[in-house]
Formats: structure tokens, sequence, C-alpha cells
């Protein structure tokens, strides 16, 4: 019997809130720094939340100089940032497009509203409207800048389709289908409809006059997140692939687990329990072996209380060593990109021994203990395994085990 191919994740891009490079947002993270802010791309008057993840000042140069004025009208600013963060990514993973098959090559994203860019108002921009919002213009856009010839689309799984995306890719080659797939997501939905939309379920955050502190995953004070845009996608290959050409390899994707909630409220601690414990099953890999989790922690009351449970239900006593923390108090919600930040976050940790701190975490609500990370963010840690949990709100839930090359 042919044996499974491992899956190595071998490059990274990410454009947030805090940055438009990886080592910008890592670096950031690290220190504890929130990318969320007031709101000044739109009027907000009539918003309940008036602040969310804006885009750093930088993108928009970037946005400029790397697409000249024909693109730009050809492009919604989601295919933008999707063609920068994996050009970022390709880059970052050392590949060489002359050496490579690239009929072997595939580009999946996922996304939950790329085709919509209601704060885009670019002359001319309706002519290339076909192109613009097909819903795998972003996907497309990366094949067309890399020339790569394999499958390439894009999934949605609500809130999680950066997490469906990345797990697609790595059965993609699991089953032989590719060598390299870049994977990951990309949303830009921080638009007046959409806080609405939200708003009108409760799910954002109304602590307008304190931006920085206003997320606050495992807070008794909790209320909501932040939405934010964003994108990150990673470079996955067949890690014997990776390993003939010397690759530096940030981790090994080793197992995940999926499911999908039949409850009314959407989430449970159930449903959350038993992702984790699939994702452990595929991986092989006791409990006890998981050194890290980056907790979906999305900070509104129910969905923290039900991950808290679950991470207890799942993990027992090894809760009091394993370190838990949510980059969302810094990053904020970016929907679709939200479960490769998560990826990213657990593979950049994995290869530097640093984990990003649990920020605004000043009143700890007693039903959530975890061991949350605090202190020295900058402490290196021997870190072997890592679990990433992207539990999306309609009851879509994701988790992923990373493991150490070393």
């Amino acid at each position: 019997m042919k044996k499974t191919p491992r899956i190595a994740i071998t490059g990274i891009g990410m454009i947030s809130p805090l940055g438009v490079t990886v080592s910008a947002n890592w670096g950031n993270l690290l220190n504890g720094i929130s990318g969320i802010d007031t709101i000044q791309t739109f009027d907000t008057t009539d918003c309940l939340t008036r602040i969310g993840g804006q885009l750093p000042a930088t993108f928009y140069e970037i946005e400029k100089k790397y697409f000249n004025r024909h693109s730009f009208k050809q492009t919604v600013r989601t295919t933008r940032i999707a063609s920068l963060i994996s050009k970022e990514a390709f880059h970052d993973s050392g590949l060489n497009l002359k050496t490579m098959d690239l009929k072997r090559c595939g580009v999946v994203l996922g996304t939950s509203g790329a085709v919509l860019d209601e704060n885009d108002s670019s002359a001319g921009a309706a002519t290339y409207r076909i192109i613009r919002e097909m819903a795998n213009a972003p996907p497309a856009r990366i094949s067309l800048d890399l020339g790569f010839q394999g499958p390439c689309y894009t999934l949605t799984a609500s809130n999680e389709s950066g997490a469906c995306a990345i797990t697609n890719a790595a059965d993609m080659i699991r089953w032989g289908n590719a060598d390299v797939v870049i994977a990951g997501g990309v949303d830009a939905l921080l638009t007046r409809n959409f806080i609405h939309r939200f708003n009108y379920h409760n799910l954002l955050t109304v602590h307008n006059s304190h931006p920085r502190s206003a997320v606050k995953p495992f807070d008794k004070n909790r209320d909501g997140f932040a939405l934010s845009d964003g994108g990150c996608v990673v470079v996955l290959e067949n890690a014997e692939y990776a390993h003939k050409r010397h690759a530096r390899i940030y981790a090994y994707l080793t197992g995940y687990g999926v499911t999908t909630e039949q409850c009314a409220a959407g989430q449970s601690h159930v449903g959350m329990s038993n992702t984790m414990k699939m994702a452990l099953e595929k991986a092989d890999i006791s409990p006890e072996r998981i050194d890290y989790i980056c907790a979906s922690g999305a900070a509104t009351v129910d969905s923290d209380l039900n991950e808290a449970k679950a991470i207890h239900h799942v993990f027992g006593s090894h809760v009091e060593q394993m370190m838990v923390s949510s980059f969302k108090p810094m990053v904020g919600h970016t929907m679709s990109a939200n479960g490769a930040i998560g990826i990213a976050v657990c593979a950049l940790a994995l290869k530097t021994g640093n984990v990003p701190p649990a920020v605004n975490l000043t009143n700890p609500d007693p039903e959530c203990e975890l061991n949350f990370v605090t202190g020295d963010t900058l402490q290196s840690y021997p870190l072997s395994a890592v679990m990433n949990n992207a539990f999306g709100f309609d009851g879509s839930h994701w988790s992923m085990i990373l493991q150490s090359p070393q």
C-alpha cells in the first residue's frame, strides 16, 4: 500500500489590521498590540458598533504600487489581498517556478464575501463586473500570478472558510492530486451593512470608547468580537517533495476534525468536543501531547463558555499545563481568514517557540478557567504539538493539529 504523504507548511503570507507582512503581524501579536480602532472608512453614526479592524495605511500604498489602473478596475479588494499574501507566502516557501511541475500546483481559497466590495467606488469598475465579482476571482488571480495549472477554486463554509480550504488542500495532496497547494482565506466585510447584520445577532462588541481593549475572550465582561478585514494563506507541500528540495518547514499538519452542530443555538460544547477529539484521533496523538491551543475565542458569552467546557472535557487535568490564547483581541474576526490565521499562528509558534498572549483578560470568567498565556510572551517554550480551533457561530467547526518538524 502506498504510504500516505505528510503535509508540510513551508510558506506563510498575511495581511491584517496588524500589518501587511507576516513578520509585522507576528511581532505585533507577540507584543500584545491590538489593531482594533474607531472606524474611519465609513460613517458609523447609526451603528451600535463603531470600531473594527481596518487595514493599515501601508496596505493601500502597496495596493496602488502593485496594481495598475486597469488591474485595479478588474479586481475587488479581497482579490488584491489574496494576490499579495500569496506572493509573500510563495517567496517565503523558497519554491522555484522553473523547477516545478505547475500542473501539480493548486490554489484553494476560502471566502464568505469575496465578490462584495461596498466601499470600492473605482471609476469604470462596472465595466468589469463579471470578472471582478466571480466567486473564484481570488484564487484565479493567484493562479494567473504564479502560473499554476492544477486545481483552482473557492470554498465557502461561513466564517471558517479558510480552515475549510486548508484542510481540503491537505486532502488534495494526501490523495496524490497535487504536490504544492496555496490555501487559506480572505474577507473584507468591515462595512456598514455587515456591522448592522452582526449587531442584529448581538455578535459584535459595543465597547466603542476603548477599541484596543474592547474584545475580551474568556473575560467576565466579554460582549462580542470586532469585525476586521484581512487574509492569510499558507503553502502546503507533500513533505517528501519539500524534503527533496531541502525546504524550511514550519510544521506538519497531521490531523483535523470537522463537525456541524445540529442545535438551535448553533454551537454547543458537545460539538466542539467532538471536533477536537476527531482531530486528535486523525493525528494519532494523545491529548496530553498538546502544548498549546490557539483558541477560537470569539469573545461572545456562549461561544467562549462552550469552548472552555469542551477543552476541559477533552483534555481533563492537562488543562493545567496546556497554554491557551486567542488572537482575536488583536486582529479582530476576519471571517474566512480566521482559521488560516490560526494555522499561521500555530506554525509560527512551533517554529519560534513563542506564543501570543491572552490580552484584555482583566477579569477572567471563573467558568472559563484555563491556563491562559500571560507574562513574558517572548519566553521560548519547547512546543512539539499544538491545536488550532476555528469554531463558527453557525455550528461549523474545525480543529487542526500541527506538529513540529524537529
